[in-house]
């Protein structure tokens, strides 16, 4: 694997499939989505 620029910024992503779901319904449980403080809002 080579190396990184100096200047290499990470990012991060989520999708709709991932955060409107209803955790409560077939056992799901709850996600790290469904306890963020203020949930994510794009």
């Amino acid at each position: 694997m080579g190396k990184f620029l100096k200047n290499f910024l990470w990012d991060g992503a989520t999708t709709s499939n991932q955060l409107e779901r209803a955790y409560n319904v077939d056992s799901e449980g709850l996600s790290v989505d469904d306890v963020l403080p203020g949930g994510v809002s794009v």
